[in-house]
C-alpha cells in the first residue's frame, strides 16, 4: 500500500485531486478504488478499510504464491519423455562443425577420386 500526498495548492496537484472528483481538502483516496470525502473521514473508518485493503491484498499474494509453484512444478515435468533424445540430438548438431564438414568433404572426394 501506497501513501502519497497531494498538494492541492499546485496546478498538477489541483488536476490529480480533480480526478477524484473532490471538491474540498482534506480527503482520501485509497488504493485509487476508495474515496473517503471529508465529512468521512474518522480514525475507526480509516483502519477498518486500510485492514480491509491489507488482508485482500495477503489473500493475493498467496494465491499468486500458490499459484506460481504449481506452474513451476507443471514446467519442471514438460517433455521428461524428450529431454534425453533432445539433450543428444542438439550433441550431434552441435559436433557437425563447418571444419569438421570440410574434412569429410575432401576424403569423400578423395576416396571417389582414387577408385576405379
Amino acid at each position: 500500500m501506497v501513501i502519497t500526498r497531494i498538494e492541492t495548492s499546485t496546478a498538477d496537484g489541483f488536476n490529480q485531486w480533480n480526478k477524484y472528483g473532490f471538491l474540498e481538502v482534506p480527503a482520501i483516496v485509497i488504493n485509487n478504488e476508495t474515496k473517503i470525502p471529508k465529512e468521512e473521514i474518522t480514525e475507526e473508518k480509516l483502519k477498518t478499510l486500510i485492514d480491509e485493503y491489507l488482508v485482500e491484498e495477503e489473500n493475493i499474494t498467496e494465491y499468486t504464491t500458490e499459484e506460481v509453484t504449481r506452474k513451476e512444478q507443471e514446467i519442471e515435468y514438460i517433455n521428461t519423455n524428450l529431454n534425453l533424445p533432445f539433450a543428444y540430438s542438439l550433441g550431434l548438431f552441435a559436433g557437425f562443425s563447418p571444419c569438421l564438414m570440410a574434412i569429410l568433404g575432401f576424403l569423400l572426394s578423395f576416396t571417389a577420386g582414387t577408385s576405379n
